[in-house]
């Protein structure tokens, strides 16, 4: 009788070609095929197949809330925005929804809401998670300028307990900037996306420093123009931030969208390279989502076109060599 563990790797090296239809019984029936008992056979098809394990919910829903709106995953725990909760304020504050696995088991671990909570706020738009904590974004929250100038809320964890540590704002703050439209964490450094400050959009990097925050660098894009929207989504992994401008034009018009990689060197940040589609097109809103882990970039071109015609959509996989990026791979659903 083989081994479980080398008739797995065999099957999931085949599987890509060999199962159009990924389900257990699919699953189960190649590794019959290959030679497995029964009892194998079953074993490896739920090891393979990705299964819901849990339907997570608020436990004070209300209808309208929006939960699910925004989501993040760390380790053993998942943060859930619902930015239109409301609370003693009003309506539209906000709120964020921390779980925690215990096995197979996810349970609502700790809402967490602004300490200084305001109807219209927002709170819970956008959220990340890295390692013990939490970043929120409320890109509505006004400031002494005026409506809409945004805020992020920093949570630390102790154990089972989240508890407020920072309310992070852009130095210069102005009303409409929509600062924490976008966030994201990794580590000590967090990187909020203000997409509307000075009309063309940047994005802030702030460093922790034990329970202190403070801002680190402003960061912009080049060749920034205004209606841009520079830091309407944002994505941080180590060194490296890549923020999406999916209004950028390019030579065939407008909204072809553009992602801008930054490199850490200490505390300073600079321009490493601009990410364009190599088929890029009017209207493709390359740049709409992105997301970076180590040296791969992944931005997300959702208004992009095919054969079947307008919208499919499509997304694009950029590979890092030095402080070279180059275009991998085009993305699109089969």
């Amino acid at each position: 009788m083989r081994a479980l563990p080398l008739l797995s790797l065999m099957l999931l090296l085949a599987l890509p070609v060999a199962a159009q239809d990924l389900s257990k019984t699919a699953v189960a029936r190649q590794a019959r095929d290959a030679g497995a008992s029964p009892a194998e056979a079953a074993s490896l098809a739920r090891a393979v197949v990705p299964q819901q394990t849990a339907v997570l919910a608020a436990s004070d829903a209300q209808e309208g809330d929006r939960f699910a709106w925004s989501v993040a995953l760390s380790g053993d725990r998942a943060l859930v925005g619902a930015y239109s909760a409301g609370c003693a304020d009003g309506t539209l504050c906000g709120a964020a929804y921390v779980f925690a696995r215990s096995g197979a088991s996810w349970t609502q671990e700790a809402i967490l809401t602004a300490s200084d909570a305001q109807a219209g706020d927002i709170f819970g738009y956008s959220v990340s998670l890295s390692g013990d904590r939490a970043i929120v974004g409320a890109s509505s929250a006004d400031c002494a300028d005026g409506d809409n100038c945004g805020a992020a809320y920093v949570f630390a964890r102790s154990g089972t307990s989240w508890t407020q540590e920072a309310i992070l704002t852009a130095s210069g703050a102005q009303a409409g900037d929509r600062f924490g439209r976008a966030v994201s964490l990794s580590g000590d450094r967090a990187l909020i996306g203000a997409l509307y400050d000075d009309d063309a959009g940047s994005a802030y990097v702030f460093v922790r420093s034990g329970g202190t925050w403070i801002q680190e660098e402003i960061l912009t894009a080049s060749d920034a123009q205004a209606g841009d929207v520079f830091g309407g989504v944002v994505s941080l992994s180590g060194d490296r931030a890549l923020v999406g401008a999916f209004r950028a034009g390019c030579a065939d018009g407008t909204l072809c969208g553009a992602a801008y990689v930054f490199a850490r060197s200490g505390a300073s940040w600079t321009q490493e390279a601009i990410l364009t589609a190599s088929d890029a097109q009017a209207g493709d809103i390359f740049g709409y989502s992105v997301s970076l882990s180590g040296d791969r970039a992944i931005v997300g071109a959702s208004s992009a076109d095919c054969a079947d015609g307008d919208n499919c959509g499509a997304a694009y996989v950029f590979a890092r060599s030095g402080t070279s990026w180059t275009q991998e791979a085009i993305l699109t659903a089969s």
